[in-house]
């Protein structure tokens, strides 16, 4: 039997996507998180970490969606492109910080670059899926990338370690240059041709609004509520400085972090392996809602003065929140036009990093005047208090549709 040939669009598609892994890799070097905060201490108490990152993360929420829009209009590329350059600088710009300001400088720079990276090489690559009638792909090319970017993480996790251990600024410095490493690779990129509207700014607003309807739709509110509720409190304690400060209270500093970090990767790795099979098992909807009273059940027990057994529930929280993004990008990916699907990526992307605008201050306040059990605790009741509003507007909803078919 001949193979037969491959075309240059599915040869494009291809490289497209062997170079989206190697994007992940290069934007993972999460060098600095078992250490970023013991930096961070050198120039400014918790308190003012806490509303640091709420402030740095409000600005890169406003430029959240926008960057999706231009990403649909202007081309996801080019849009990349810039997103990590400023990425790199971010990082330098940290890395090389003498003052308070030096930090929030570098980290505007950051959260503005990945707001504009957010969505944008996703969709690149899916719409060269699509355009070759390949898009059944993407569970598959979604979940490896999610393999892909704990894997790195991990081992950033303890390349980390030793890299601060030789000289503090290293980590971010060395992240640095890896984010420009990345804008080369994505210069290289093929993006597919995609019918695009003028730029202008009611075709601008237009973009947004519309968008946003796709992805809050009947159908959709469900996903984006989960995001909100679940990808929000786990992306708060994975990224920002409450699982520092978490790890902190449990006697773990710099290099134990590092260890920890690194444990919990590895887990999150072996349960993405069977995320497809959990899927199956437990339904959407199901699954999304039991995997929330897990997360619930998690930072209540962080809570708890109860030593190295509060790692489980670390890891739970860690471990679920790895499942549910994948989760719910396939879901979007498969149910959104591509000519709005990086901005309601994007969209998703400021449903998951919300609620950490009001968190982060709130963690870094309650920390400095050691009440941070009180913040676990609060998390814990709003995501329970979310599931039982989510679970009686489905008892509602249901009870409404058979009186009406009834009559």
């Amino acid at each position: 039997m001949i193979d037969e040939p491959i075309s240059p669009s599915i040869s494009t598609a291809l490289k497209n996507t062997k170079k989206l892994y190697i994007l992940t890799a290069l934007t993972n070097l999460w060098f600095f998180t078992g250490n970023w905060l013991y930096f961070y201490r050198l120039y400014m108490s918790d308190r003012q970490i806490g509303i640091l990152d709420g402030l740095v993360f409000g600005i890169g929420l406003i430029a959240e969606i926008p960057s999706g829009a231009l990403a649909d209009l202007l081309g996801r590329k080019n849009l990349l492109r810039a997103g990590l350059l400023l990425m790199s600088c971010g990082f330098l710009a940290q890395g090389f910080a003498h003052q308070y300001l030096h930090l929030l400088f570098g980290l505007l720079l950051f959260n503005v670059g990945v707001a504009m990276v957010s969505g944008s090489d996703d969709a690149l690559v899916y719409d060269s899926l699509d355009s070759e009638g390949r898009s059944g792909r993407w569970q598959q090319i979604i979940a490896r990338k999610h393999q892909i970017m704990l894997t790195v993480t991990i081992a950033s996790f303890l390349v980390g370690g030793i890299l601060y251990i030789v000289h503090f600024r290293l980590p971010f410095i060395v992240a640095g240059l890896g984010s420009l490493l990345a804008f080369f690779v994505a210069a290289s990129l093929k993006e597919a041709e995609v019918i695009r509207e003028k730029l202008g700014m009611a075709t601008y607003v237009k973009q947004n609004i519309d968008g946003m309807r796709y992805l809050l739709k009947r159908t959709m509110w469900l996903y984006a509520f989960m995001a909100l509720v679940i990808l929000g409190c786990g992306y708060a304690f994975d990224v920002g400085v409450v699982k520092p400060l978490v790890l902190d209270t449990f006697g773990f500093r710099e290099n134990a972090q590092a260890v920890i970090n690194t444990v919990a990767g590895v887990a999150s790795i072996l349960a993405l392996t069977q995320l497809n099979r959990l899927r199956r098992l437990l339904g959407e909807k199901r699954g999304l809602i039991l995997l929330a009273l897990a997360m619930a059940v998690g930072f209540l027990v962080s809570s708890f003065s109860i030593g190295a057994y509060g790692i489980l529930a670390f890891l739970a929280i860690v471990v679920i929140n790895s499942l549910v993004e994948p989760w719910l990008n396939d879901i979007v990916q498969h149910q959104v036009p591509s000519s709005h699907r990086a901005t309601a990526l994007s969209t998703l992307a400021l449903l998951q990093k919300l609620p950490y605008v009001l968190l982060a201050p709130m963690a870094g306040i309650l920390s400095s005047d050691g009440n941070l059990s009180v913040f676990l605790v609060g998390i814990s009741l709003s995501i329970f208090l979310a599931i039982i509003i989510l679970l009686s507007f489905g008892i509602l909803n249901k009870n409404i549709r058979r009186k009406v078919q009834s009559n």
